[in-house]
């Protein structure tokens, strides 16, 4: 998750999302259920919102408790009852990870053997028993059993230190995992088993690209779309792919800036969406060689997307700073041509609060 410094900010339900992307010109996102998540770092305390009218309006789920303590840091929706959350942890035995299965009436706190060493920054899930989890310091779990139950995956001793940022399941035997900067080289870490876990071999494309404005940086997104493998992250914004399910990869950073790319939805093999800072959402249609800027000005750094029905584009954020701004929640029905701001007041009226990660899906 993005992290504060005063002032300034520092800067994948894949499978289940993409089920609803139809190509469709339907302009009313009433069918669309969803959540945005984060937190009031300040306070460390979580923040969940839900929408059961595609972003309209929102509720907010989370409250001032002990209960909700922890800095939310992504989300995986099964369904439109059943969701898991992730992030940040209080105490060692109160970890970081909630479930709900009544549409977010309630949440409950999953916890499992040294699930409370850790914090967490992602989650993946294949249907609706195998998930897996990934934090810091070098953490990745699995259940099998919709968390009830938690399993740890070793990590190379080497990289054990090293923050985990992002995961990507593509089946129970091929993931890869994304991370900040490797203690071999400072390159952004990125690491890939093809036996679920049981080895893992690392995938440095940074150095061979010559891409050495990565060096101490780390991944923010990594998905597979077919043959197709993307990675961003920052600094400098980068992005790379490959073609070849990681055989070779490309450049594909459209220009190098200030802070990082954030997230990424993949609408095919050379289809994407990348949401960065300061404002910037991109878009191609070629495999990066050639990018389309979709801009909305929210005074954030866009750190969540969700795409459902093609059409219906959702980004969340942070402000730039927290003085005279606030998390925007922005949403598109035409695929990125125009942009209403559908941020809530409980939002809006806390400039405290950050919004990390938005999902949504179909209701039916």
């Amino acid at each position: 998750m993005k992290r504060f410094i005063p002032l300034f900010l520092i800067a994948a339900s894949l499978p289940l999302l993409l089920a609803s992307c139809k190509d469709s010109d339907d302009t009313q996102p009433a069918s669309y259920v969803g959540w945005a998540i984060g937190g009031n770092p300040t306070e460390n305390q979580a923040t969940i919102l839900h929408s059961t009218n595609g972003g309209q309006t929102w509720t907010l789920q989370s409250d001032s408790t002990a209960h909700f303590r922890g800095d939310l840091a992504a989300l995986w929706i099964f369904d439109k009852n059943t969701v898991i959350t992730v992030g940040g942890n209080v105490t060692k035995s109160d970890p970081t990870i909630l479930k709900t299965t009544d549409g977010g009436n309630s949440w409950t706190r999953l916890t499992g053997p040294n699930l409370g060493n850790y914090s967490y920054n992602d989650i993946a899930a294949i249907g609706t028993q195998k998930i897996w989890i990934v934090g810091q310091p070098g953490a990745c779990f699995r259940s099998d059993d919709g968390g009830a139950t938690w399993t740890q995956i070793t990590i190379p001793a080497e990289y054990q230190q090293v923050a985990l940022e992002r995961i990507f399941v593509r089946d129970e035997n091929n993931i890869w995992i994304g991370g900040d900067a490797s203690p071999d080289d400072t390159y952004p870490l990125i690491l890939k088993t093809i036996d679920g876990g049981e080895t893992w071999s690392r995938v440095n494309p940074f150095a061979g690209l010559g891409m050495t404005f990565t060096l101490t940086g780390h991944v923010l997104g990594i998905k597979a779309y077919g043959n197709s493998i993307w990675a961003i992250g920052g600094p400098g914004r980068w992005m790379i792919r490959s073609g070849d399910n990681g055989a070779t990869w490309s450049d594909i950073t459209i220009e190098l800036g200030l802070g990082d790319s954030n997230d990424l939805f993949l609408l095919g093999e050379e289809e994407a969406y990348v949401v960065e800072d300061y404002n910037a959402i991109l878009y191609t249609n070629n495999g990066g060689t050639s990018w389309d800027t979709l801009s909305y000005n929210a005074n954030n750094f866009y750190t969540g997307i969700s795409i459902v029905s093609r059409n219906h584009i959702w980004i969340t954020g942070c402000p730039f700073s927290k003085l005279n701004s606030y998390s925007a929640i922005i949403h598109s029905g035409n695929g990125g041509k125009s942009w209403v701001e559908q941020t809530p007041d409980v939002v809006k009226n806390n400039s405290e609060i950050s919004l990390y990660k938005i999902k949504f899906i179909a209701s039916n």
